[in-house]
């Protein structure tokens, strides 16, 4: 089975219906899965009862009050009773094809990340999961309405417990704001500088963004990209030349639930032009993280 794990932000307003849709999505397709909700937001105490999830109000933070990548990922892992570990945003949905695919990588012997694109939609209402159509509705909502966000766009990250090597592999991750752009993709790029097996799950897992607005930022959604927070987190990562996403992965899971490896000529080219990014760490020992 798996542990889940996610940070949220307050539970107020249309952030609350997308968080509780989220949680109790989550406990449909994992039934006897454990949930993590990491942080005391407004709200937060409530929502993990009633979804029967753990709530962990310990969090480190910076100075703007957001949930840092190393802190959350080291609770997450730290705190989990399974095997298998998954970070997830907190207003992503999925349908059962997630646990169809934590049952393949239970016996994936390699260390590996899964992560994969979601589908951006409409939903602003409550929905109910205790209906037998619960997932078909939610399908046709993916078809019907659903855009394909960008390839560097990543909300989902399934990997062994342990995976990044423990307390001390948690110690190599840099404290980037959780919410704003680039951490994602340094996480990406962190699994193949440690040669990890990177699956991208887009032709099989169904990951569903539900839209929001961004009123939690001053600068509203340029915030996510070039407020103050963003361009800390690209400092960051500016050892890397590029963006990592999907088109960076090792393999990939097709429609029917096979893993092979992820070759074409697109990514090829990816791999000549990346190489060097991963040269400074395998060959220079290049440190893991610009400090800022």
């Amino acid at each position: 089975m798996v542990t889940l794990f996610t940070t949220a932000k307050p539970f107020t307003g249309q952030a609350a219906v997308s968080q509780f849709n989220t949680l109790a999505c989550w406990r449909r397709v994992f039934p006897q899965g454990e949930i993590l909700l990491i942080g005391e937001e407004e709200g937060a105490a409530e929502a993990a009862k009633e979804c029967g999830a753990r709530l962990l109000p310990e969090v480190g933070r910076n100075e703007f009050g957001t949930p840092l990548l190393n802190s959350v990922f080291s609770i997450g892992d730290r705190n989990a009773s399974y095997p298998l570990v998954m970070y997830a945003n907190a207003d992503i949905l999925f349908t059962s094809r997630l646990f169809q695919a934590v049952s393949i990588f239970s016996t994936w012997r390699r260390p590996f990340l899964l992560t994969g694109r979601r589908w951006d939609t409409e939903i602003r209402e409550r929905l109910d999961f205790s209906k037998a159509d619960w997932e078909q509705n939610l399908e046709d909502i993916v078809k019907t309405k659903g855009k394909a966000a960008t390839k560097s766009a990543l909300d989902y990250f399934l990997f062994p417990k342990g995976g990044w090597g423990g307390p001390e592999g948690y110690a190599e991750f840099p404290p980037m704001a959780i919410g704003r752009s680039a951490w994602d993709n340094w996480l990406v790029f962190w699994a193949r500088a440690r040669r990890m097996d990177v699956v991208n799950g887009s032709d099989f897992v169904i990951a569903v963004h539900q839209n929001h607005d961004y009123g939690h930022l001053a600068q509203g959604q340029s915030g996510v990209s070039h407020g103050d927070e963003a361009k800390r987190n690209f400092a960051m990562a500016s050892y890397e030349r590029y963006l990592y996403g999907t088109p960076d992965a090792t393999h990939r899971i097709r429609p029917d639930g096979k893993i092979v490896r992820a070759f074409s000529s697109d990514i090829l080219r990816r791999r000549i032009k990346t190489f060097p990014d991963l040269m400074r760490v395998w060959i220079l020992g290049r440190k893991r993280w610009k400090p800022v």
